[in-house]
């Protein structure tokens, strides 16, 4: 995933979902080599989420390889919603993706949102505001 920086992030596709607005579910990471290759690791996943695919359809988003899914099942993006056709499930557009993942990176302000704890809301279960991360306000 290109960043502002011309540097990139490394992703990873779970699963695409035609029944949750055909969107893709992903994690996204900390790794910014291209070359990585293989599973990430937990500590290196920044978020998991259901995102729109335009990004990977118009090729913005490269799909370089293929790598067993580490991240266990029930940090899947809202799985436990599955069930219920995904009522309740949140869909982040993928301009806000490359956001969150510039701002992680102190490329863009961490909390330029209406809502300050945009971006902290969309990390993963245990992960904390980047060190690298800006602010426009007090945090």
């Amino acid at each position: 995933m290109p960043q502002t920086d011309d540097g990139h992030c490394v992703g990873q596709i779970l699963a695409f979902e035609p029944q949750m607005l055909n969107s893709v579910s992903c994690i996204l990471t900390d790794i910014r080599d291209i070359d990585f290759s293989g599973s990430p690791p937990m500590d290196r996943i920044v978020a998991s989420v259901f995102t729109t695919p335009d990004l990977l359809k118009r090729g913005r988003w490269k799909i370089i390889g293929s790598a067993d899914i580490s991240l266990p099942e029930r940090l899947f993006p809202y799985e436990h919603l599955r069930s219920a056709s995904w009522v309740g499930a949140k869909l982040i557009g993928s301009a806000n993706i490359e956001s969150l993942l510039n701002a992680y990176f102190g490329l863009q302000r961490w909390d330029d949102w209406a809502d300050r704890d945009y971006l902290t809301k969309l990390l993963i279960a245990g992960r904390g505001i980047p060190a690298a991360a800006t602010f426009s306000r007090e945090p």
